[in-house]
């Protein structure tokens, strides 16, 4: 079942536009209800698809299906489709044993924290947006031209990515016959690689079935941002106040409930990150919120403490 979730944060529904949704459309089948465009809202079963593989032995068909996931590419929200891969690989799931107790014993291989894309992906989006910006800029004028001509010798580009909230530079060069390649890349990039633009402006860079959304660098933006969310307690995603657990005044220590949000037919509770002294309760119960709303506020002598 490949569910809008997130395994990241104890597999909370996801919600948001499906903006990339290309499904495998062999050796297995496929049952789902949206299509690419769609929006998996807080109202309904967050399921994107059902995807079934037929084999003669288990061993074969988790492996069918797995090669079938990979293929798969998901942008615009989060899902289970890495996990899926992770899960289907492991040898205790192949063989059978496994038991209520199986995603806890094996978190760490299946719930990796997320890495940073490895060179060759973010030269793929480079390479994306490279050519992105040439067919925007198509002329018969060499002048006008976005493609790095030069009458003599190759061109360089640099292109800024935002990784893990630090500046990653690609380096380009376009030749003189009008191809594109990637400076002091240790493997071959293919400049047809699977990338798409989505409306944030953001890049999406899909390799077997994980996928990366990358951020251009903005020279103009805020430098700093620390702490911004230190001072606070935000929605997970949309969804109505059940409970509000706390009011301002009160002192909590980490890990204490302060509200229990209701979405997709499941109740979860917010907790403090951190010992903190409640500023302000910015919810009431019965009040519809959406992703990133502030639940509550911490003082922020108290946040800085922490």
């Amino acid at each position: 079942r490949l569910y809008a979730e997130d395994p990241q944060h104890d597999f909370l529904p996801s919600t948001g536009t499906l903006e990339r949704l290309h499904l495998p459309e062999t050796l297995v089948r496929v049952d789902s209800g949206v299509r690419e465009g769609d929006s998996v809202t807080p109202f309904y079963d967050p399921m994107i698809a059902k995807v079934i593989a037929h084999a003669d032995t288990r061993e074969a068909a988790a492996a069918k299906l797995a090669h079938a996931l990979e293929a798969t590419q998901i942008a615009g929200l989060r899902s289970n489709n890495a996990f899926l891969i992770r899960a289907l690989k492991q040898p205790e799931f192949v063989a059978g044993d496994i038991d209520t107790g199986f995603i806890p014993r094996h978190q760490a291989e299946l719930i990796p924290p997320k890495a940073e894309p490895p060179l060759q992906l973010l030269g793929q989006a480079a390479m994306f947006l490279v050519r992105e910006c040439e067919r925007a800029h198509r002329s018969n004028d060499p002048w006008d031209r976005a493609d790095g001509f030069r009458l003599v010798g190759d061109a360089r580009q640099t292109v800024d990515f935002v990784i893990g909230g630090k500046r990653r530079s690609v380096q380009l060069m376009h030749r003189h016959d009008g191809s594109l390649e990637m400076m002091d890349a240790k493997a071959a990039v293919s400049p047809h690689g699977n990338a798409v633009r989505m409306k944030s402006g953001d890049i999406a860079v899909f390799e077997r079935g994980e996928t990366w959304v990358l951020s251009l660098y903005d020279p103009f933006a805020a430098a700093d941002e620390q702490g911004s969310s230190a001072d606070r307690v935000t929605a997970p995603m949309p969804g109505k106040v059940i409970q509000v657990l706390v009011r301002p005044g009160e002192t909590v220590k980490r890990g204490a409930p302060l509200a229990v949000l209701e979405a997709m037919k499941m109740e979860h509770t917010l907790a403090a990150s951190a010992d903190a002294l409640i500023a302000t309760v910015d919810v009431s119960p019965g009040d519809q919120v959406n992703e990133g709303a502030v639940i509550v506020g911490f003082a922020k002598e108290n946040s800085e403490a922490a």
